[in-house]
């Protein structure tokens, strides 16, 4: 049986539909009640500094796409998954098995060589989207923690 009935709208008082639901015992929770109820954060600070996370990543691929290649830029941020496990373990405190390490290895000393950082093409400023790849991962994991 449905225990609790809901309807979004803006308005304060009670609609047929949730009237109707009240009478067949259901509990009822008005729109705007239930709009308001959405806001309500106990870490809001964490929710801060995941948009502000999240606002940084965006103004840093912007400014990183106007510099560095298309290709080189998407092959750096590919990593990102990979950075995610990195951080999965000190952040999350999950346990990734030690098979998951040489995979995630692999994957790291492949962007090296799309990255050359020792060659000619190498730029100071495919150290950004390097920065974005740290800051996206911070930002995908938080929601577990924080």
């Amino acid at each position: 049986m449905i225990e609790l009935v809901g309807e979004v709208v803006m308005r304060t008082e009670m609609t047929a539909f949730l009237s109707a639901a009240q009478a067949r015992g259901c509990r009822v929770q008005v729109g705007s009640d239930m709009l308001f109820a959405l806001f309500h954060t106990t870490a809001p600070g964490w929710q801060l500094l995941r948009g502000a996370l999240m606002v940084t990543s965006g103004t840093g691929a912007y400014m990183s796409l106007r510099i560095v290649p298309v290709g080189d830029f998407t092959a750096i941020l590919m990593l990102v998954p990979l950075a995610i496990t990195v951080l999965a373990a000190p952040l999350l405190r999950e346990r990734v098995p030690a098979l998951t390490w040489w995979p995630v290895a692999g994957g790291f000393a492949g962007a090296l060589i799309v990255i050359r950082p020792e060659g000619s093409d190498f730029q100071g400023a495919m150290l950004l989207p390097l920065a974005l790849v740290l800051i996206n991962a911070l930002t995908r994991s938080s929601p577990a923690r924080w």
